[in-house]
This record gives C-alpha cells, structure tokens and sequence, in this order.
C-alpha cells in the first residue's frame, strides 16, 4: 500500500520527499531502498523513529491488520488531538 501511497502525493507534488518519513520495525535494507527510490526520510535507530514521529502532522499505518493493534499501543505517545 505505502508504494502506492507514497509516489501519489510526490508524482501530485502534494508534498515533498524531505516531509515524508517512512520506518518500519527492522528492515533496514528496505528502507534504503525506499529512500533510493523516493529521496523520503528513512530514520533507522529507535530515538530517529521517535522523532520522526513526534514531528509529524500526519501518521498513516500502512501493515497487515495482526500488526495494527501492537503499532497502535506503541504510537499512542505521539498523538495529540488537534
């Protein structure tokens, strides 16, 4: 989903790679791969993620359902209502 999601809003110049930050649990090598293909944000060590996230404006959970409830729990810390 996130490979649709991403070249959308760049290919729309909705926004700019330098405002996307893209992570995942551990998979580094895709993350380089990401940032290779789409210049996007691609913090690696758990203080870049937590900063990444609390920066943004906007979050979007993009992973097998099974997954969503632990992400939820754990991201929780990051929103504030607006």
């Amino acid at each position: 989903m996130t490979e649709a999601i991403v070249p959308g809003l760049l290919d729309r110049r909705l926004t700019m790679p330098g405002q996307i930050a893209m992570v995942n649990r551990q998979d580094q090598e895709r993350l380089k791969e990401l940032h290779e293909r789409y210049h996007v944000i691609t913090p690696f060590t758990e203080e870049a993620k937590q900063s990444s996230l609390k920066q943004a404006d906007l979050i979007l959970l993009t992973m097998k359902p099974k997954d969503a409830e632990a992400a939820l729990r754990h991201l929780k810390q990051f929103i504030q209502p607006h």
